[in-house]
């Protein structure tokens, strides 16, 4: 197949992704009519999904060209599909590489599964631009990170998880002068964009932070049936990002080893059980990290099979 025409058609697949994800939550995830829909994009919703203002704020600006609340989200998250599709191509390496489309493609797919449990509307922006400033911060296109990291932030706030990465996988990489500057930079947009929004909509229904370790725990052990699944899937992404650990983008094993464990305890402590959407921020890297692993097992199995179809030739 003509390489232009196969990047048409993965693009193609990608907004079929995108345009499905939109359906499913407005059909199930997000539970909304059109009514809902007009108060998702006018932030009439609850404290703290309220705060993740990007999506909604970007979509109510589509309604002013006369297009409803429901197109509008629905084009907002077509467009944050096609934005993870090429920033996954972007921090895999090589985007001009036929590969990388395919790659892209399935790490799209995957985080259209995972998040499409209890989805929100902004989840795949958050895939988006979380995999965006890593592809920036691999190629240390530091201007356009810091850039970009306010976005992410409004989008939704877990971008805490950015500073970490960058305060442990930076330290002594920079200049200390560029390193606290940099740092500095991010904590205190953070912080001014969090105050922001809590205080621009304190007076909505709900808290400022969900806080429930003992239903999700429960909710877990009281559903054995769905749990001992889900350990499992997970003991088997796990695995296949562990396996060839040493081989892999130093990046991305530090974006892992850093941002998975906060969002594991996250999980368990302020959310509902089942609901893998909030590991959004890192799905696409883990599916790097664990294709990766397949790549590298069948290049061995290959690499195995020719020495031994040689060692057999040769024996005779």
């Amino acid at each position: 197949m003509n390489r232009q025409y196969f990047s048409i058609f993965i693009l193609l697949l990608v907004v079929g992704i995108g345009l499905s994800f939109a359906i499913l939550l407005l059909e199930t995830g997000e539970r909304y009519t059109a009514e809902t829909a007009e108060r998702i994009v006018h932030f009439e919703l609850y404290r703290p999904t309220v705060y993740r203002v990007l999506v909604p704020a970007l979509a109510n600006g589509l309604t002013l060209l006369g297009l409803s609340a429901e197109i509008s989200l629905t084009i907002m998250i077509v467009l944050s599909t096609l934005g993870l599709f090429h920033s996954v191509k972007y921090l895999y390496g090589n985007p001009a590489e036929p590969l990388s489309s395919i790659v892209a493609f399935g790490a799209v797919a995957v985080t259209a599964v995972v998040i499409s449990r209890y989805g929100k509307a902004y989840d795949m922006a958050t895939a988006f631009l979380f995999t965006g400033c890593l592809g920036l911060l691999s190629r240390s296109r530091f201007k356009e990170y810091y850039l970009l990291f306010p976005l992410a932030t409004l989008n939704r706030e877990t971008t805490f998880l950015l500073i970490a990465f960058f305060a442990v996988y930076y330290f002594r990489r920079l200049s200390l002068d560029r390193y606290l500057i940099g740092l500095g930079y991010q904590v205190i947009e953070y912080f001014m964009i969090r105050i922001l929004t809590i205080q621009l909509f304190a007076d909505k229904k709900g808290v400022v932070l969900l806080w429930r370790p003992e239903g999700v725990v429960r909710e877990y052990l009281d559903n054995p049936h769905l749990t001992v699944p889900l350990l499992l899937i997970t003991a088997l992404v796990v695995w296949l990002v562990i396996t060839f650990w040493n081989r892999k983008s130093h990046l991305l094993r530090s974006a892992f080893l850093i941002m998975a464990p906060l969002l594991l305890v996250m999980h368990l402590l302020m959310g509902y059980a089942f609901e893998i959407r909030v590991f959004a921020e890192i799905v696409p890297v883990t599916f790097l990290l664990a294709v990766f692993s397949v790549a590298v097992y069948r290049k061995e199995v290959r690499s195995y099979r020719y020495a031994s179809k040689a060692q057999n030739t040769l024996s005779r």
